[in-house]
């Protein structure tokens, strides 16, 4: 009798601790796996905007077209709680012949279409904070800008592909060189008169 009840207590104190660790461990549905979607993509625009000096109006219209990105540009984020993104952008590459033009870029998107009607593709708003990284080949000076960005665009969805089409407002642009006498300026207004777009082509994984 007294060995059955000292099996009851092992069982017991063994089966307790078990229990209460599957109840701390957070239940993963197929539900939630599927809100949660990483995604890395081009910008194929950058690979050609960057026309020599002296083209003037062309040279302006492939920058704005390219979103201002220039040379090589990689992005990718992680979609999630439906309808919520938060994505990271890096490019480098000649704006001109003088010029070389480094960019990072850290921003939330939001979806609503998808957020409220349940669409697989649709409108895109949020904002990016952008950091200009200029070096000028000729005289070796560098300029520093920071620029926190609106966005508005539209995202078509071919799984495993996405299409990205935005436009991206600069509210303002805090300014800084290493130039001799040069000194950190603020400018900019809200809503820009040419905003930059940009079209990017991401992979969903």
């Amino acid at each position: 009798m007294a060995s059955k009840r000292v099996l009851l207590i092992v069982l017991i104190l063994g089966f307790i601790p078990n229990l209460a660790a599957e109840e701390l461990q957070p239940i993963e549905t197929p539900e939630n796996q599927r809100n949660i979607i990483f995604y890395a993509g081009i910008n194929p625009l950058a690979l050609i905007a960057f026309p020599p000096d002296g083209i003037g109006t062309a040279g302006t219209a492939w920058g704005y077209i390219s979103g201002q990105e220039f040379g090589l540009s990689l992005y990718g984020g992680i979609h999630f709680a439906k309808a919520h993104s938060m994505e990271m952008r890096f490019s480098t590459g000649p704006a001109t012949y003088a010029l070389w033009d480094t960019q990072l870029q850290l921003g939330y998107i939001w979806y609503p279409f998808e957020q409220f009607l349940g669409w697989n593709s649709g409108l895109i708003t949020g904002f990016m904070l952008r950091q200009f990284f200029w070096h000028h080949r000729i005289s070796d000076y560098w300029t520093f800008s920071f620029s926190p960005e609106l966005l508005l665009g539209w995202r078509f969805k071919i799984k495993p592909l996405a299409i990205d089409l935005r436009a991206g407002w600069n509210v303002t642009a805090i300014t800084w060189s290493n130039m001799q006498n040069s000194k950190c300026v603020t400018n900019g207004t809200l809503v820009p008169l040419y905003p930059a777009f940009i079209a990017g082509i991401a992979w969903l994984f």
